[in-house]
């Protein structure tokens, strides 16, 4: 079988998940680890934007949204457009519909490309996107303006996009602007300062497998907790709980719901391991 059709519900109104994907930040969200490509253009909008991947040896992927099928909020459909369009035909169709208190989220892709091959994709993707919307369920009711500093790395492109995808303001610090808090982001200890005087210290877990290991993921969302959880303050153990050395005490006491529990659960998540 060529292309895919691929579905399931998120937990969320549709207009909420059909919202997610109109922001800056959520094709970052949605690119597997795993495929070599750098997301060097998000689309402007999801009506007749473009957006851009680089591939490798200099190729650039450029997905047209298609303002003809663009029907707001139960689908839009982009489609390759450039160079690789003449070896490789590709149209995909994001089709919203409500199912219960939650919406049914429907890719189609018409391509030549087989759908075993699609599929650990599309996993991912899903997997990723409920998880981001049960996160900004719980900590991003009220729309915040933060400014971030630090190194421009894959917590701070990860962090960013977590946060505007759920309809947060991200400017870069230093600035004149009121903000609601500041992110100071740093390999070892991350500071978070609100507006109203609050200070959490986060003591940042590695990115690599070992006794503090912490999932990238996991970790913005300590950060995203950090900006609005005002019963969290002082240092905090960015460590997920399944390393079995050192606990997340703090963030167990608050029952914070970590995505991954231990390297094994994530390496699950992020490789394709499916067979067709």
């Amino acid at each position: 079988m060529m292309g895919i059709v691929y579905s399931s519900v998120m937990d969320a109104p549709l207009r909420t998940v059909f919202d997610w994907h109109a922001r800056p930040g959520a094709l970052v969200r949605l690119s597997p680890p795993w495929q070599p490509v750098k997301v060097v253009q998000e689309a402007s909008s999801l009506r007749d934007g473009t957006a851009i991947l680089g591939l490798p040896g200099g190729l650039r992927w450029r997905a047209r949204h298609q303002a003809g099928d663009y029907r707001p909020p139960e689908m839009f459909v982009d489609r390759l457009e450039g160079p690789l369009s003449l070896v490789l035909p590709w149209r995909h169709q994001h089709e919203f519909t409500e199912e219960g208190a939650g919406t049914r989220l429907t890719d189609q892709v018409d391509t030549l490309v087989p759908s075993f091959v699609l599929r650990p994709m599309f996993d991912y993707r899903h997997r990723q996107l409920a998880a981001d919307l049960s996160v900004h369920k719980e900590f991003s009711s009220s729309a915040l303006t933060v400014a971030v500093a630090g190194p421009d790395n894959a917590i701070r492109t990860a962090f960013t996009a977590l946060l505007t995808t759920g309809g947060h303001r991200v400017i870069r610090y230093p600035t004149d602007e009121a903000v609601d808090a500041t992110v100071y982001l740093s390999d070892n200890v991350t500071l978070v300062e609100t507006a109203e005087g609050r200070t959490v210290r986060v003591r940042n877990g590695s990115l690599r497998a070992g006794p503090t290991w912490i999932a990238l993921d996991d970790l913005c969302d300590i950060y995203l907790r950090a900006l609005v959880d005002d019963q969290l303050d002082g240092m905090v153990n960015a460590v997920a709980p399944g390393n079995g050395v050192i606990q997340p005490e703090r963030l167990l006491a608050r029952d914070h719901r970590f995505r991954y529990r231990d390297h094994k659960q994530y390496v699950a998540h992020i490789l394709p391991l499916r067979a067709p």
